[in-house]
């Protein structure tokens, strides 16, 4: 497993559009699936993929939208 298989938080912070005051809770809380690697935390793509797909169901129209809306915005940096 290579480092580029793990996120930090600001790093999903990013990838899902979301607040990382929030997913830090929803990490201490055991919602989303992380681990604390000196003491900050950590999070596996895959992991992270796997989540998504069980619980985008439950996702309100507006954290949907700042979803696609980042994913969007990652293909632009990476087709620089």
């Amino acid at each position: 497993m290579t480092n580029y298989d793990w996120l930090t938080l600001s790093e999903l912070a990013q990838h899902l559009g979301r607040d990382q005051r929030e997913l830090e809770r929803l990490a201490d809380r055991q919602v989303i699936p992380g681990r604390k690697r000196d003491g900050e935390w950590r999070f596996h793509s895959a992991e992270i993929t796997h989540w998504l797909e069980r619980e985008m169901h439950r996702f309100t129209d507006s954290e949907l939208a700042a979803v696609e809306q980042a994913q969007r915005s990652e293909d632009d940096e990476h087709e620089l």
